[in-house]
């Protein structure tokens, strides 16, 4: 049996033998082009002008030969006898009588069978990488334009299976499977708020509030770095509706209004140093990786960490790199709020300035955002001098 794959870097596997590399690239785009087409059937002059544009018509006439020769050679007879391609002199076609398996005409085939989460399922396991990964032919415009106008097609459709897989899993009750495929499609679209706000929905219902509400502070410090923008109403909305629920609000309640064995407030005292840029942050930076529950802090984002480094450059450590990328002021100022809220979401969160009037103008800039940044909503604990 032969067992073709086009999903991810091409794989051909004769009776468990891989052949691809043996076909070599051309050969496989060969294959593919046949596969592609609604009869398996295409004119030996279409596959030729497609493969060999640049080439002379006795040239390119030879090569197709060649590569079909190769790969009747390579992919040998099954056990009834039958080859795979099927030639005449003016077209050549793939052989259904031969025992194959072909992934792209297996999702077809899944597609037109109807919804059902084992359908669903199976066509989500075949998408194991891009169409053709990897695979690029210099001087092959049409060629190169078919593939990659099929890589969005099947990208539009992985999408939109993935969505019906989580509206399934949701309906079942399965939020923390639905959650899982709601992930994998922010990947694959990570400034679909709709998306974004979904997921946040989904974390609310398995029980993960503090989740959710970390997670809008992500999305925001990603939206506001990358695109210079911010969520909009209906993801704001349900992050004030997720923050009014019973179990955030403990999350965020007083010393005196919290339930006996609540986790104490993280508390850190911070001076300020003018004449360096950055020092109030770094100070405050410094103090929470002392203080913080050090695996918390390592779950949070490499990126956080990385461009943190460049204000205090033991933050690397947690990036898990071994030099800090190249960063603005703009990314490490979005990574510090990103930090704070993190840890503000998690626990109450006091941060002491003994000497504020000192401050540095940029440090003094985040300290007023984090003030009075209302819409947001963070509890930001702030004591100045002994007093709040």
């Amino acid at each position: 049996m032969l067992e073709i794959k086009f999903f991810g870097k091409p794989q051909l596997s004769l009776n468990g033998n891989d052949i691809a590399a043996t076909m070599g690239s051309k050969a496989n785009a060969l294959l593919c082009l046949l596969f592609l087409r609604k009869d398996k059937c295409a004119p030996r002059e279409k596959i030729a002008a497609y493969l060999w544009p640049d080439s002379t018509a006795e040239a390119s006439k030879y090569n197709l030969r060649y590569n079909l020769w190769l790969i009747k050679k390579t992919t040998d007879t099954d056990e009834d006898g039958n080859s795979l391609i099927k030639l005449d002199r003016e077209y050549c076609s793939i052989n259904d009588n031969y025992h194959y398996t072909c992934d792209i005409l297996r999702l077809e085939e899944l597609e037109n069978a109807g919804i059902s989460l084992q359908n669903l399922e199976e066509i989500h396991a075949m998408f194991r990488g891009e169409f053709m990964e990897g695979y690029y032919f210099n001087n092959c415009d049409e060629l190169n334009e078919l593939i990659l106008n099929r890589r969005i097609t099947y990208e539009n459709t992985k999408a939109k299976i993935l969505t019906q897989i989580a509206d399934l899993y949701e309906k079942a009750k399965q939020f923390d499977e639905a959650a899982g495929i709601m992930e994998e499609i922010l990947e694959m679209e990570p400034y679909n708020e709709s998306i974004a706000t979904r997921l946040m929905t989904l974390y609310s219902k398995v029980g993960n509030l503090n989740g959710a509400i970390s997670f809008y502070h992500t999305y925001r410090n990603r939206l506001a770095e990358n695109l210079a923008i911010y969520p909009g109403h209906a993801m704001n909305e349900k992050y004030m509706e997720l923050k009014s629920e019973a179990t955030v609000g403990e999350q965020y309640a007083s010393p005196a209004a919290q339930k006996p064995g609540a986790a104490p407030a993280l508390v850190i005292n911070t001076s300020c140093l003018r004449s360096i840029p950055y020092f109030w942050m770094s100070d405050v930076v410094r103090k929470l990786i002392r203080m913080a529950d050090r695996s918390f802090l390592q779950s949070l984002q490499p990126e956080m960490w990385r461009n943190l480094a460049a204000i205090l450059p033991e933050a690397l450590e947690l990036s898990g790199a071994e030099q800090p990328g190249v960063t603005t002021p703009t990314a490490v100022s979005n990574s510090f709020i990103q930090l704070v809220d993190c840890l503000a979401a998690r626990t109450r969160l006091v941060i002491n300035i003994a000497n504020s009037e000192e401050m540095d103008e940029i440090s003094g800039d985040i300290w007023k955002y984090l003030q009075y940044d209302i819409q947001d909503g963070l509890k930001f604990n702030l004591i100045i001098n002994g007093e709040k």
